[in-house]
C-alpha cells in the first residue's frame, strides 16, 4: 500500500549540501531540489512542499531524483463455515479474521494502520466480541465479552509504543481498529520519518499482523439468507484497500434420510443394508449413524458417524434384523427423526458351530513366585455374533472360576504359587449362556506357560540325585557319591548329598554342577547316613562309626576337628537341626535320641510342600 508523498524543496550551501529525507511517498523517486549559495532551513522540513524565502530569483538550480521510503500492504479475510457459500447453522457464532501484512518488498515500517469492518445488515451488532489481534509478533488477546478496547504494546523492532484502539460504533455496525506508533514523550506520531512499528515482512514474520472478531446472524432469517463481509485496511496516509469479501449462507433446514427396503426374508445370515439421505438447500450429508435390533429389541448403533451408503451386516440365522438411519449435514445440523425403519428376517435353521477360544497368558514365562494374567478371547468368526457366555480356565494344578465374557473377552489373574514348576498347559473351556446357546458349541482352547524355579530333589537310592518337575518328569544331574542315603540343600541354593561311595560327601549346583567334593575323614567324616544344614549353612552329618561331623559350607572340618563323639551315640539313623540351634541325632541300634545343645546356627521353620491335597505327595 503506498502512502502519500512529503516534497521537500532544500538548499546547498557553499561548502555542504543538506539531504533531507522524502518520506512516504506516492511515487517511486522523489524530487530534490539543490540550490548552491544559500544557507540550509533546517525548520522547513514539514507540510507537502516547501519554499525557501530568502531564495534569490533566478539562482542556478540543479534537479535529481532519490528513491523514496515506502510501506506496502496485501491482505485477506477468512470466516467460518462449510465450503464456498460458507454453509452456518442460524444460531452459528461466526468468526472473521482479517490479515494485513507490510510486504517484504517494501523500503518502510508502517507508523499507523486503521482496519474497518462495516458489518452485513444481517449480523447483529449486539453479539459482537473483541476476541485477539496482533502484529510483528505481539498477540493481544482481549478478555472477556469487550466491544471496546484500549491499550499501549510496544515490538521489538522499534523503540516506540504502539496505541491500538478497537471499538464498535453499535449504530452503524462498524467495527474500527487503529495502531500508531507514538512517541512517550508527546504523545504524538514520532518526528523520526522512518518510525514504525511493522517493519517489511521477514521469515520471522515480523511484518504481519491481523484482528479478529465474532459475531451472531440476527433472528429469524430465512434458509439460503447470504452474509458478506469485507474489511478495508490502511497504512499511513495511504488510500484504503479492501480485502476479499466472504460469504456465509444460512442453513436452516435439517437433512433427511432412510435405509433403503430390505426383502421379507433372506437365507443367509450377512446381507447388504444400504440408505440414502437428502439436504438440498443446505451444506450436503456429511455422515449417517445407523441403528439395528435383533428380534424387535433396544435398538444400538451399528455404523457410526460413516460417510459411506451401505454396508454388510453379518446377522445369524432365524432371526429378524431392523434398521433406521439418522444424518448429520455439514453444517453440523442432526435429522431431528429418523425415517421409517426397514427389516428382513433371515430364513433356516442356525448350525451351532464351535467358537475359536485363544488363551494369552501374559507373560508367557514367570517364576513360581509369579502371578499370571491370562486373556481369553471367544470368536465366533465371520458372520456369526460375539460369543456371550463364560470360560474356566485350569492347568498346572490350578482351577478359576467361571469368568463371564465381556465383549467376548475375559481376563483372569492367577496368584504366584498356584502353578506347578515345569511347562503347564493352560486350557479354557467355553461354555454359551442362553443368548448363545443357539448359535455355539463348547469349546475350548490352550496355551503354554513355563514356570521356573522351585523343584524338588530327591535321592533314588541308586546312586543318582534328581529333581522333579510340576509334572512329575525327573532329571538327573551331575555325579553323586553313589548309593546316595540322603540329601540337604544350603541357603546359596546347592544340594549337598551323602552316600557310601567315594567321596562320602559331594556339593552339586542346581544345574547339576559338581562344586565340590569332600573326603573320608574330613571332620571325622565316615560312611555318613544322615544329613542335615544349619543356618550358617553348615554341613551336619551323622555317620556310621558313631560320630558326628561338621563342615563348612567351604569344605573344612569345623571344631572338634575329628567330630563329636558320645557313648549315647549307637548306630545314628537320622539327623535334624531345631529352632535354638541343638542338633537331635536319632539313635538307630537302642532307640535313642541324642541332643547337642546349641550347637549349631538355628535354621528357619521348613516350608511343607502340598500337592494335590496330600502332604509331601510326588506330584
Amino acid at each position: 500500500m503506498a502512502n502519500v508523498m512529503k516534497t521537500v524543496n532544500a538548499r546547498l550551501g557553499v561548502q555542504a549540501l543538506l539531504i533531507l529525507s522524502c518520506y512516504l511517498g506516492s511515487a517511486q523517486t522523489c524530487p530534490l531540489t539543490i540550490l548552491p549559495t544559500q544557507p540550509t532551513n533546517p525548520g522547513c522540513l514539514t507540510g507537502a512542499s516547501c519554499t525557501l524565502p530568502f531564495l534569490p530569483p533566478g539562482g542556478p538550480t540543479v534537479t535529481q531524483n532519490l528513491p523514496i521510503a515506502r510501506s506496502a500492504d496485501p491482505n485477506g479475510k477468512i470466516t467460518t463455515g462449510y465450503g464456498n457459500q460458507g454453509y452456518i447453522p442460524p444460531n452459528a457464532t461466526i468468526t472473521y479474521t482479517i490479515y494485513f501484512e507490510n510486504q517484504s518488498s517494501a523500503t518502510a515500517p508502517a507508523a499507523a494502520i486503521s482496519v474497518t469492518d462495516v458489518l452485513d445488515p444481517n449480523l447483529d451488532p449486539s453479539t459482537v466480541q473483541l476476541s485477539q489481534m496482533g502484529f510483528n509478533n505481539v498477540t493481544l488477546s482481549i478478555p472477556g465479552a469487550l466491544q471496546s478496547y484500549t491499550t499501549q504494546t510496544s515490538v521489538s523492532t522499534s523503540p516506540y509504543p504502539v496505541a491500538v484502539n478497537a471499538s464498535l460504533n453499535p449504530g452503524t455496525g462498524t467495527l474500527t481498529w487503529t495502531m500508531q506508533s507514538i512517541d512517550p514523550t508527546t504523545g504524538a506520531a514520532p518526528a523520526d520519518p522512518l518510525a514504525g512499528f511493522l517493519p517489511p515482512d521477514n521469515t520471522s514474520k515480523q511484518g504481519e499482523g491481523f484482528v479478529i472478531f465474532t459475531v451472531q446472524p440476527k433472528g429469524g432469517l430465512a434458509n439460503g439468507t447470504t452474509i458478506q463481509n469485507t474489511a478495508s485496511i490502511v497504512f499511513d496516509k495511504n488510500a484504503a484497500i479492501n480485502t476479499n469479501t466472504v460469504t456465509n449462507t444460512i442453513d436452516s433446514v435439517y437433512p433427511t434420510s432412510s435405509v433403503n427396503p430390505l426383502p421379507a426374508t433372506t437365507s443367509t445370515a450377512s446381507f447388504t443394508v444400504s440408505w440414502s439421505g437428502s439436504d438440498p438447500a443446505g451444506a450436503g450429508i456429511a455422515t449417517y449413524d445407523i441403528y439395528s435390533a435383533t428380534d424387535n429389541g433396544p435398538y444400538t448403533v451399528w455404523q457410526s458417524g460413516t460417510a459411506a451408503t451401505s454396508a454388510t451386516f453379518d446377522g445369524a440365522l432365524g432371526h429378524t434384523y431392523s434398521f433406521y438411519s439418522m444424518a448429520t449435514d455439514n453444517a453440523g445440523k442432526r435429522q431431528q427423526t429418523p425415517g421409517p425403519s426397514q427389516s428382513t428376517t433371515t430364513q433356516g435353521q442356525q448350525t451351532k458351530v464351535p467358537p475359536t477360544v485363544v488363551v494369552t497368558p501374559l507373560p508367557s514365562s514367570i517364576a513360581a513366585a509369579q502371578s499370571l494374567s491370562v486373556t481369553v478371547t471367544v470368536s465366533g468368526g465371520t458372520g456369526y455374533p460375539i460369543p456371550t457366555g463364560s470360560v474356566t480356565l485350569s492347568g498346572g494344578g490350578y482351577t478359576s472360576a467361571a469368568t463371564t465374557l465381556n465383549a467376548g473377552s475375559a481376563t483372569m489373574n492367577i496368584s504366584a504359587g498356584s502353578l506347578d514348576p515345569g511347562s503347564d498347559a493352560l486350557t479354557a473351556i467355553y461354555l454359551p449362556d442362553t443368548n448363545s446357546a443357539a448359535t455355539f458349541t463348547m469349546a475350548s482352547g490352550s496355551a503354554s506357560i513355563a514356570v521356573t524355579g522351585d523343584l524338588v530333589w530327591i535321592v533314588d537310592g541308586t546312586g543318582g540325585s534328581s529333581e522333579l518337575s510340576g509334572t512329575g518328569g525327573g532329571l538327573t544331574s551331575g555325579a553323586s557319591p553313589g548309593l546316595n542315603m540322603g540329601m540337604a540343600i544350603d541357603r546359596g541354593g546347592n544340594i549337598w548329598s551323602i552316600g557310601s561311595g567315594t567321596p562320602p560327601l559331594e556339593e552339586t549346583s542346581t544345574g547339576g554342577v559338581v562344586e565340590s567334593q569332600i573326603a573320608t575323614g574330613t571332620g571325622g567324616l565316615d560312611l555318613p547316613v544322615a544329613i542335615a544344614i544349619d543356618g550358617n549353612s553348615n554341613i551336619w552329618t551323622a555317620n556310621g562309626n558313631n560320630s558326628i561331623s561338621l563342615i563348612s559350607n567351604a569344605g573344612a572340618a569345623l571344631s572338634p576337628a575329628n567330630g563329636f563323639t558320645a557313648s549315647s551315640l549307637s548306630t545314628p539313623s537320622g539327623i535334624a537341626i531345631d529352632l535354638a540351634g541343638s542338633v537331635w541325632i536319632a539313635n538307630k541300634e537302642n532307640s535313642s535320641v541324642t541332643r547337642i545343645l546349641g550347637g549349631a546356627a538355628p535354621v528357619a521353620p521348613p516350608a511343607t510342600a502340598i500337592v494335590n491335597g496330600t502332604t509331601g505327595a510326588k506330584p
